[in-house]
C-alpha cells in the first residue's frame, strides 16, 4: 500500500507531478493531508488560482519550500495582489504572459512594511522573464534586488514581441 511508503519517499513521488496534482493527494486521506508541504518545488500558475487569497494559504503551508515558478498570465488574471512568505525560498521564478493579448494591462508593486525573511536569508536566484520596462517592474525588480542579501544570481528577459 503506497501510504505506508516513508514520507520523504512519498515527497520524492509527488515531485514527478504537477503542482495541481500533487496538492489534491491532501484529499486522499488523513495521512497524505500535509505531505504536499514537504515538497521543495512548486509551480504556481495563477490562471487556476481565481482568488487573493488562494496563492497565500498556498505558499504559508509549506515551510520546506525552496523554489517558486510563478506564471502570471495578465490577459486571465484578476489576481492584483501576489503575496510571497516563504522564508525558505532559495530560488523564485517570475514570468509576466500576455499570450495571445494586445491589452497592455497595468501591473501594481507595493513594497511590503518589511523585508520578507526569504529575501534577507535565503533567496539565492532570481529570475525574472517577460520583463516589459514597466514603472511597476523596475520597483519590483529594483527592491528584490536592493533587499536579497544572499542574491548569487538575477536575471531578466524581456517580453518577446
Amino acid at each position: 500500500m503506497i501510504s505506508a511508503l516513508p514520507d520523504d519517499l512519498l515527497v520524492q513521488i509527488l515531485l514527478f507531478l504537477p503542482t495541481e496534482d500533487a496538492v489534491i493527494t491532501m484529499i486522499m486521506s488523513k495521512l497524505w493531508r500535509l505531505i504536499w508541504t514537504m515538497i521543495p518545488k512548486l509551480d504556481y500558475n495563477d490562471r487556476y488560482k481565481k482568488y487573493e487569497d488562494s496563492h497565500v494559504k498556498l505558499l504559508s503551508s509549506c515551510p520546506v519550500l525552496k523554489k517558486l515558478s510563478v506564471l502570471r498570465d495578465e490577459f486571465d488574471d484578476n489576481v492584483t495582489t501576489f503575496i510571497v512568505k516563504v522564508p525558505s525560498l532559495e530560488n523564485l521564478i517570475y514570468e509576466s504572459s500576455q499570450k495571445g493579448c494586445s491589452r497592455n494591462l497595468p501591473i501594481s508593486w507595493n513594497q511590503p512594511s518589511s523585508v520578507p525573511v526569504c529575501l534577507l536569508s535565503h533567496l539565492e536566484i532570481f529570475q525574472f522573464k517577460g520583463y516589459r520596462k514597466r514603472r511597476e517592474e523596475k520597483l519590483f525588480v529594483a527592491y528584490i534586488l536592493a533587499n536579497s542579501k544572499c542574491l548569487k544570481t538575477a536575471g531578466i528577459s524581456l517580453r518577446s514581441s
